[in-house]
């Protein structure tokens, strides 16, 4: 889905600060209340005030006065370089880091913004992989296994948050991604996931496609492909994924939630997701193929089938030693669960004159 008329002011004192945003930065900024002391435009105080739980100054008053906290995290509009650099020279002993810059990448990356083994360079570059899909096909499942074994922590770094910095004009990239990968690495493994539907809006944004796939290339990511053979399977699990507003499930009570939505079928919205998910798959298999020369590609009926099997054979691919234990995750595959969803699929075989599932 595409966000348009999105301007810096409202994304970033909308969006980026609400509960539940995608980087987990209210969580931490209310964890580590005692250190931080965020640094933002008088507009914004008054707004802010009432959403995050670490102390809020304008400039002024934190030039007035040397603060407390350990560190200053500055989310300035205009000039923020010149802005740091001021900060750094004026307050010896304060660590003075940029939201966007700093703390938004690492975050991203699931590690911790004001710890030095994180913002620190590693040793030797690690080994880099992507996993490029389209929507449900599997990929959290996939990804979760991968994690569990060993071979890196994939997550879908690429998200809509970041796409609409890069549009606000407050994020680079290429200097994002790149601090992404130090805080993401895992064992030596950096691995990540890259939906087509969202590597396809970064046609409107700083960086081109075909960019971000020659950035991927020249830093040498091996690239796996995951699709699924049943599309009509799939558009019925993202048809009750939107509606439902359950993307995933981990407890089986919340399947219950799925049959209560009463979700009604509705044949011309699930034929439109069938051709958006053939576009999508062709969309991940040329951007793959810019990126990587060798591609493997993998079904995801054949990794529900053996997953064991699947995981060695990324692991074969990446160049990475082959777990020692067999990958597991904890997530319910709806589908086989929510009668419902089985019966609208066969439905909508029979309406589209196809054949009955295998």
């Amino acid at each position: 889905m595409r966000h348009t008329g999105t301007t810096s002011a409202t994304y970033f004192f909308g969006e980026l600060f609400r509960r539940n945003d995608n980087f987990g930065l209210t969580k931490y900024l209310g964890r580590r209340a005692r250190e931080i002391r965020l640094v933002v435009p008088e507009s914004a105080k008054q707004h802010l005030a009432s959403e995050i739980g670490c102390p809020i100054a304008t400039l002024p008053a934190v030039l007035a006065n040397r603060p407390d906290e350990p560190n200053l995290v500055a989310h300035v509009q205009q000039d923020e370089r010149r802005i740091i650099d001021g900060l750094r020279r004026r307050f010896d002993g304060v660590r003075v880091l940029s939201l966007t810059h700093d703390i938004l990448p690492v975050l991203s990356g699931r590690g911790d913004p004001l710890a030095d083994r994180v913002t620190a360079p590693p040793a030797s570059p690690p080994i880099k992989y992507a996993i490029i899909c389209p929507p449900r096909s599997g990929s959290t499942w996939l990804c979760e296994m991968l994690t569990r074994s060993g071979i890196g922590a994939p997550r879908e770094h690429l998200r809509q948050s970041v796409i609409l910095l890069a549009r606000c004009g407050r994020l680079r990239p290429i200097r994002y991604s790149s601090a992404v990968v130090v805080a993401a690495a895992r064992n030596g493994v950096f691995g990540t996931k890259m939906a087509s539907d969202l590597v396809a809006d970064w046609r409107d944004s700083e960086i081109r496609l075909v960019t971000l796939a020659r950035r991927m290339a020249a830093e040498r990511f091996a690239v796996v492909t995951l699709k699924r053979r049943d599309r009509v399977a799939q558009a019925i699990s993202f048809y009750f994924a939107r509606r439902s507003r359950i993307a995933h499930v981990r407890d089986p009570a919340r399947l219950a939630d799925i049959e209560r939505a009463q979700i009604g079928y509705d044949f011309r919205q699930i034929d439109a997701m069938c051709r958006f998910f053939a576009q999508q798959e062709a969309l991940a298999d040329r951007f793959a193929r810019a990126i990587a020369p060798s591609v493997l590609r993998l079904d995801y009926e054949d990794i529900q089938s053996d997953p064991a099997a699947a995981v060695q054979r990324i692991a074969g691919h990446i160049g990475v030693d082959p777990p020692s234990i067999a990958p597991r995750s904890g997530l319910i595959k709806i589908s086989s669960q929510v009668a419902i969803m089985r019966e609208y699929a066969e439905r909508y075989r029979r309406e589209a004159g196809l054949p009955p599932a295998a």
